[in-house]
């Protein structure tokens, strides 16, 4: 749930220019109302209309799994993509922008491109940004329906998972379209983001890809679908998704894309942490 909420803000602020409602967050109806942001500058409308399709997947998501679960449901954690400041949560985009999308992101777009990392306010940034989480969101899925007994749930993550891991490959398809064009470093950013993905947890031997052109025996191929050697899709353990997000080991929870933490205590009782 933390997940599926923090990709429907990041769409819904893109697209709506403003964040989840309060009923879709579980929150009181009586909440404030967050100021509006600029939704973000879409030039390209296919990716726009991509946009806009998986805000609706994900606020379905969301509704499924509050409807579903009968032992409660999650309401969004308490700054997905916002900061809080007494006595009502309120936005400020650029402070938030700097915690975990900048330190994820910053670095490498400044030595690149030679300009600070802006996720609404510049299209590829943004592209880059959802791609990776979306990479996240697609391999977690992955490890979390093997988990599964109950047949019901089971099929709730399955087709979940089928969902996700169709967008994120389309994301990486629209990244190697626009990795074609001269003076693109897209496949630079790709590959280095991978490597970042893969090193979040050393004790394993995950190994992430970037979208890539490789040369091969039958001439030039894209690298948009990651697979293995018996091409076989890779998946992420809970601890190493929660190492990507926020980006220190249990029992620290906070930090990077959720710098108030994550909400509910999933994330540290499946490690017997209560």
């Amino acid at each position: 749930m933390n997940l599926h909420y923090l990709q429907a803000s990041l769409y819904s602020g893109a697209i709506r220019g403003e964040f989840l409602s309060a009923s879709v967050r579980g929150l009181p109806a009586s909440t404030p109302t967050e100021p509006n942001l600029s939704p973000v500058n879409l030039t390209d409308p296919v990716l726009r209309d991509f946009v806009t399709e998986m805000m609706f997947a994900e606020l379905a998501h969301i509704a499924g799994f509050r409807n579903n679960l009968d032992q409660g449901f999650l309401g969004e954690p308490p700054a997905v993509i916002r900061t809080i400041q007494a006595p009502a949560m309120t936005l400020n985009v650029n402070a938030v922008m700097d915690d975990g999308y900048s330190r994820v992101f910053g670095g490498m777009i400044r030595e690149l491109y030679g300009r600070a990392f802006s996720l609404y306010g510049i299209e590829e940034d943004y592209l880059i940004a959802i791609s990776y989480l979306k990479d996240i969101a697609a391999t977690a899925y992955q490890a979390v329906a093997d988990l599964q007994t109950d047949s019901l749930y089971r099929d709730m993550f399955v087709s979940i998972l089928g969902t996700q891991t169709a967008q994120a490959a389309i994301l990486r398809d629209m990244i190697y379209e626009r990795a074609q064009q001269p003076g693109s470093r897209l496949i630079e950013i790709s590959n280095r983001l991978a490597q970042t993905r893969s090193s979040a947890d050393p004790a394993t031997a995950f190994t992430d890809q970037g979208v890539e052109r490789v040369s091969t025996a039958a001439g030039f191929a894209s690298n948009i679908v990651p697979t293995d050697q018996k091409g076989r899709s890779q998946s992420r353990t809970p601890l190493q998704v929660m190492l990507l997000l926020v980006g220190r080991p249990i029992p620290f929870v906070s930090g990077l894309f959720f710098p108030q933490g994550f909400n509910g205590r999933i994330n540290l009782a499946m490690y017997g942490i209560t």
